[in-house]
């Protein structure tokens, strides 16, 4: 509701001051620290509180606004702390000399939904945008596709995606658009679109594209400025979610909450929970119990050494097992040794979810048991909640976050600027009047956030959002005064280390051990500088630090770098929070011999092969697999004659066009794929640059699988009827394993032109570069052409031998080969001065 002229006078008075202040040249570094349009979602009848973040207000105006499209204005609603609106269920929420100044709406209704504007009066004005929606609760009415989208925008919420890409949970963004700067969030966007179901048989049978089709199981690859990540599938984006919607109703969803634990040495227990919303659909379970390797009982932190161990070869076990069971232990497995285990749902008709993730188990050394006899305990937590509330904290989402020290360590950024108008109430109810700094400061907390563990007052600003990933140290430092949690885990050891895994080991803590449910382990990477890792280790944990939840002894700590130092502790686990951090174990990794071997090998470089045809130095960077399309842009008037230079180089005389008609290459690009650039038929760089990215995949990934093209093909000798074909190899034939070499050849009708020779219909096999060939008609002309091959594919053609197959025509010298034609190339018609 609009206030009167004379109401509203104080407040332009303030708005006409902040703007006189620039005028008199009191310029204050003020600006909105979140710009851009955030999204806000409420059902009737909640409340909802957008948080407009401002750094130096200064003599300025912060202005809340409602854009109303009826009367195409906006609402003032608040300026600075003061209300302006006379609704009664719009206040303003701000903390004097807080950076947030959130504007709460209690009692939402279906009329609050739109566009919210906060603005500060600077020159020119800076505005962040806040859109909010509101839904019924009753949903009955809702289309399919309304349903499935609400859908997803349920479980966006519920993953927490940040405010910038919530616009991305619809059916109408999902596919199809840029999404560089939500990379972060995306992995959790497609779970939601996929739901945990496999619709790739259905993609398949739609023919999505294979560049395409990890779209149907929730992987993507997102766009970039890397020339391979250039690639579109929105054109597919309808066929994919129809295979999506129809597969909500037929196929059954991933199992929930699934987890391996050892038990002993010979057997391992499965558990996981039926998948909400698919149990009618659920037929069966199937569980892959892969053998990987034994281990050896052998505790060190040097290397371990395996002189006389023979690899065992892996082997799969699948078991199926009724939809009623939710945990299963197999049993025989053999002692110390390491497993892989995964499990998926299937409908009656065999339709399949996705598969949960692999898990990684380890069988007990001999004799040794999990020791799983927990016990609750029972405990009494201070009344943290009490206090906030008398403290005047009113926000209940802050109440249930900020007041609640089991809910401190999940805080989200979110939660840190709502509840920001009352962070000195907050923490220093939560530190219930004591210091953890020094419990912060052991758990490698950075200073500004140990602020938070001190008790004191603290003025919650946007630098302090990098201690989000310090909650739970924090949370846990607070839970530990109250003598909640478990000591740390005694004797920590290690053994089997390699060049990318090695087995932890320890036993379970001395104090509230029989409380711990599991155990957390904390990895940092050592640089090699550090020789004194003590004093290093601060830095580390902020940039090199990778966290192993739901830990179980014995643990396989994997995807190590080889050659490297790494230090590992292990925390234990309650239902209150995380223990005390065990003693440090520093370890070396084995150096991966393979991974050296095969960096030394030699590579096809397409940048050689630009510089001997003749290319303008330039445009030399973009004859690389990795180059940006920033740069083809920025070069791409300068390059313009060297685009077919560019094509053939990456190709490296290799048929690619198999792999680009897997990915979907339209029938116009599809020549680049054989190294013909022709912008007369439609296979030219730029107009196939939308789908550039896949051309150059099938290329990075054809000069390492496909063979190369043969050199200096030519005849050594001609006879009647018979001709002797020789021709020397690339390097690179001794690295990549070829079957043979095909020979095809063409008797020449009187007038036909070399230009149609690739249609040969004459063929003849060899495993060594040279080849006789008889039978043929004497004095006729004859064309030949050679190309490698093996199981993965053939090189493009070599150059064309032609020649009159008669002994009187042979003049006794080689007969080289000639470049062949473009392979779309043909000769409609001559004439005495064209063609």
């Amino acid at each position: 509701m609009m206030m009167s002229v004379n109401s509203m006078l104080p407040f332009i008075i303030i708005y006409i001051m902040g703007v006189m202040s620039i005028a008199d040249g009191n310029v204050t570094a003020s600006s909105l620290l979140h710009s851009g349009v955030s999204y806000h979602h409420a059902v009737v009848g909640q409340e909802v509180l957008l948080s407009c973040l401002v750094s130096n207000l200064g003599n300025f105006s912060l202005i809340w606004k409602k854009v109303d499209k009826k009367r195409q204005e906006n609402l003032i609603l608040a300026v600075n702390s003061d209300k302006v609106t006379k609704d009664e269920r719009v206040g303003v929420v701000h903390t004097p000399g807080g950076e947030v100044f959130g504007l709460e709406i209690v009692n939402v209704t279906k009329d609050d939904e739109g566009m919210f504007l906060c603005e500060i009066n600077t020159d020119p004005v800076e505005t962040s945008f806040h859109l909010l929606t509101v839904r019924e609760i009753a949903e009955s009415g809702l289309s399919r596709q309304d349903s499935e989208d609400l859908e997803l925008t349920d479980c966006c919420k519920a993953r927490n995606i940040s405010m910038t890409c919530n616009h991305i949970c619809s059916s109408k963004t999902i596919i199809g658009s840029s999404h560089e700067s939500c990379s972060a969030d995306y992995a959790d966007l497609m779970d939601c679109m996929v739901d945990g179901r496999d619709h790739m048989p259905c993609c398949m049978d739609a023919g999505i594209p294979e560049a395409c089709t990890p779209m149907c199981r929730g992987e993507i690859q997102i766009q970039t400025d890397h020339i391979k990540t250039m690639f579109s599938c929105s054109e597919y984006a309808q066929p994919i979610l129809a295979c999506v919607s129809a597969g909500k109703k037929t196929l059954p969803s991933k199992p929930g909450t699934f987890s391996a634990e050892a038990l002993s040495d010979s057997s391992i227990l499965v558990k996981w929970r039926q998948a909400k919303n698919s149990q009618h659909i659920t037929e069966n379970y199937k569980i892959n119990v892969t053998f990987v390797r034994s281990l050896s009982p052998i505790f060190s932190v040097s290397l371990t050494r395996e002189e006389g161990f023979t690899p065992e070869p892996s082997n799969s076990v699948v078991y199926k097992l009724p939809k009623d069971k939710e945990e299963f232990i197999f049993t025989d497995l053999r002692i110390f040794s390491l497993y892989e285990v995964s499990m998926w749902a299937e409908n009656i008709n065999g339709g399949k979810s996705l598969q949960t993730y692999r898990a990684k188990v380890i069988t007990h050394i001999q004799g040794e048991t999990s020791g799983s006899d927990l016990s609750a305990p029972n405990f009494h937590l201070p009344d943290i909640r009490s206090c906030c509330i008398l403290n005047n904290v009113s926000n209940t989402r802050c109440l249930d976050t900020f007041c609640d020290p089991l809910h401190v360590a999940n805080i989200s950024g979110d939660d840190l600027l709502t509840c920001s108008p009352w962070d000195r109430e907050m923490f220093q109810c939560v530190a219930d009047g004591k210091d953890h700094t020094p419990c912060c400061s052991e758990r490698r907390v950075p200073p500004l956030c140990q602020e938070l563990c001190s008790g004191n007052e603290v003025n919650i600003t946007f630098e302090y959002l990098s201690c989000l990933a310090y909650m739970s140290d924090i949370s846990s430092c607070m839970l530990e005064s109250y003598k909640l949690l478990p000591s740390n885990p005694v004797n920590f050891r290690i053994s089997n280390i390699h060049s990318d895994f090695a087995v932890l080991h320890w036993d379970r803590p001395e104090e509230l051990g029989e409380t711990v449910i599991d155990y957390v382990v904390r990895v940092h990477q050592l640089t090699l500088a550090e020789s004194d890792y003590e004093e290093e280790i601060p830095q580390l944990q902020q940039h090199k630090q990778t966290i192993k939840d739901h830990a179980h002894n014995p643990f396989v700590l994997e995807n190590l770098d080889g050659d490297s130092s790494y230090e590992v502790i292990v925390e234990a686990v309650n239902a209150y929070g995380v223990g005390e951090p065990s003693t440090g174990i520093v370890f070396r990794t084995m150096s991966n011999a393979i991974q050296d071997l095969l960096e030394k090998l030699p590579t096809y470089d397409p940048l050689s092969c630009c510089l001997k045809s003749g290319i303008n130095p330039e445009c030399a960077p973009l004859c690389s697999y990795n180059a940006t399309i920033s740069m083809v842009i920025s070069l791409s008037h300068t390059c313009q004659e060297d685009f077919s230079k560019l094509i053939r180089c990456s190709a490296g005389g290799r048929d690619h066009l198999p792999c680009c008609a897997r990915r979907g290459i339209s029938s116009s690009c599809l020549p680049l794929c054989q190294a013909v650039h022709q912008a007369s038929t439609g296979s030219d760089f730029w107009k196939c640059l939308p789908q550039i990215g896949e051309i150059f995949t099938c290329f990075e990934e054809g000069v390492l699988q496909l063979p190369p093209p043969v050199r200096d093909f030519k005849a050594v000798s001609v006879g009647d009827g018979v001709v002797t074909l020789s021709w020397g190899l690339d390097p690179s034939h001794d690295e990549l394993q070829f079957d043979q070499f095909e020979v095809f050849y063409k008797k020449m009708e009187e007038g036909e032109v070399p230009a149609t020779v690739i249609n040969a219909n004459k063929q003849v096999n060899t495993t060594v570069p040279i080849i006789k060939i008889s039978g043929l008609e004497v004095g006729r002309l004859y064309s030949f052409y050679v190309a490698s091959k093996n199981q993965k594919g053939s090189s493009l053609p070599s150059s064309i031998v032609s020649l009159n197959v008669s002994a009187a025509a042979w003049q006794g010298r080689a007969i080289s080969g000639a470049s062949s034609p473009p392979h779309i190339l043909s000769l409609d018609d001559k004439a005495p001065t064209d063609l």
